[in-house]
């Protein structure tokens, strides 16, 4: 196991929180800065070596140290005054913080330092309230993105004439769903990403989304893991062809979806469905009767597609397609003869092939041989499946 490895897996170990503090403490002998991140990062680190760490030279390490919640309040007084940006802003978000220097840090003049206070979960309403209502907007968007403020703010701020507060409350988790279905409406791409990306939002909020968003927003959608299928549902029929397929291409797309795919006006919403792992035998016929050949050669060159509708792509006046088949790795040994009289099989530069390894991957039981036969030279792609001279 490589070195890199080792420490990888030590540093999963000393994270976990089973640790013991004794074990902890006999692992912060090291100098290794991946070793002293992953011990700071545990809870049950104890005081004096979190202390020690805070002194750290690698700012990874100080930072991993100011985020735990068990560092002492000197320390992290310490650490709030770091002109590194990461590190003191885990310093002054701290619970741990004293609420002493959370006061002072509130009322500082330095706008950075006041931004990161009231970011920590012992800010109370009252403060937040008296912040709001004095207009700063620095501090207004530091609260929007503070997780400890109640429902009835967040709603307030929700309304804010501010883009920055509106898209900091829309990626709040502490947003209520009501909220954000209300956010899901902005024309603000910006807005809309943040919706996208919080965990806490509805579905229905997606929906509205994918009707109705921009087409930035639409498209960034698309690419959303673990979408629901009603929104997919919604995208796959977009006016716009490029949100199409990236709807198709998205790893939920459902075999009904990918049918509406195989049947689509354009061209690139078809190539993206012939190259689905989850294609299936029904798909496989419409596109393998397409008109646009690159649809046929995308098509051809799907390992997952089923060999014996494969056959019926074979076409003397479409090269291309023939030659997509033979460099398909799952091509079977009956189109292997059929091909193999005709034509070479022709090597593009950028995906060599290995002989052996097709040749093994090629025969079949009941197959004495299935010879492979390769051209040294190298061609260009627009000229594969060229007849041989």
């Amino acid at each position: 196991m490589s070195n890199l490895n080792q420490r990888v897996i030590k540093g999963l170990y000393l994270t976990n929180t089973s640790r013991t503090q004794q074990e902890l403490m006999l692992a912060s002998k090291t100098e290794d800065s991946y070793i002293l991140k992953s011990i700071a990062e545990n809870p049950n680190c104890p005081s004096d070596v979190l202390s020690k760490l805070s002194f750290n030279d690698s700012a990874y390490v100080r930072h991993a140290t100011a985020r735990n919640p068990h560092l002492h309040t000197d320390d992290l007084d310490r650490l709030g005054n770091e002109t590194d940006f990461d590190i003191s802003s885990a310093a002054l978000k701290n619970p741990n913080l004293s609420l002493d220097s959370l006061k002072d840090n509130l009322r500082s003049n330095d706008k950075s330092i006041r931004y990161k206070s009231y970011q920590n979960p012992h800010v109370s309403i009252e403060q937040m309230i008296q912040a709001i209502d004095g207009n700063d907007f620095n501090v207004i968007c530091s609260i929007a993105s503070n997780t400890s403020v109640p429902a009835y703010l967040l709603a307030k701020l929700s309304k804010s004439v501010c883009a920055r507060v509106r898209g900091n409350v829309a990626s709040n988790t502490s947003t209520p769903p009501e909220v954000l279905f209300c956010l899901a409406s902005e024309k603000c791409s910006t807005i809309s990403k943040s919706v996208i990306n919080n965990p806490s939002s509805p579905v229905e909020a997606l929906e509205r989304i994918a009707k109705d968003g921009v087409n930035v927003a639409r498209e960034y959608l698309c690419e959303a893991l673990d979408l629901p299928l009603s929104v997919l549902s919604i995208l796959i029929n977009d006016h716009k062809h490029f949100v199409r397929l990236k709807a198709i291409e998205n790893r939920g797309a459902s075999t009904r979806l990918l049918l509406q795919g195989a049947n689509d006006i354009s061209e690139s919403v078809r190539k993206a469905t012939a190259r689905k792992y989850n294609i299936t035998e029904e798909c496989t016929n419409i596109l393998a009767a397409d008109n646009s050949m690159l649809v046929r050669v995308n098509l051809a060159q799907n390992p997952f597609i089923n060999m014996n509708i494969a056959i019926k792509m074979l076409d003397a006046r479409c090269k291309n397609t023939n030659t997509a088949l033979l460099n398909n790795p799952n091509c079977s040994a009956k189109i292997m003869k059929r091909l193999e009289p005709k034509y070479k099989l022709k090597i593009d530069a950028r995906h060599r092939l290995n002989k052996a390894q097709i040749t093994r991957k090629l025969l079949e039981p009941g197959v004495d041989s299935a010879e492979l036969f390769v051209e040294s030279t190298f061609v260009k792609p627009r000229k594969l499946g060229h007849m041989a001279a």
